[in-house]
């Protein structure tokens, strides 16, 4: 586990500015994909009103984030 943190740690450091802007956008955006995906699960389970704004924030940070990639 700790040689794969230094790993990609190396791995990073390695990259010019912008690369490392597209390495954190796309991580950005996964976690959003995550957060999203158990936000909805959980409005599923619940019916909370809450949870679905919270789900649809989740979701348009992804969008967000797909679109500035794309750019």
């Amino acid at each position: 586990m700790m040689t794969d943190i230094l790993h990609l740690l190396l791995l990073i450091t390695q990259y010019e500015k912008q690369d490392f802007q597209d390495v954190l956008s796309i991580g950005a955006g996964v976690f959003a994909l995550i957060l999203f995906s158990l936000s909805l699960y959980s409005w599923l389970r619940r019916k909370r009103f809450s949870l679905l704004v919270v789900a649809l924030a989740f979701f348009l940070k992804k969008c967000n984030s797909v679109c500035t990639r794309t750019k």
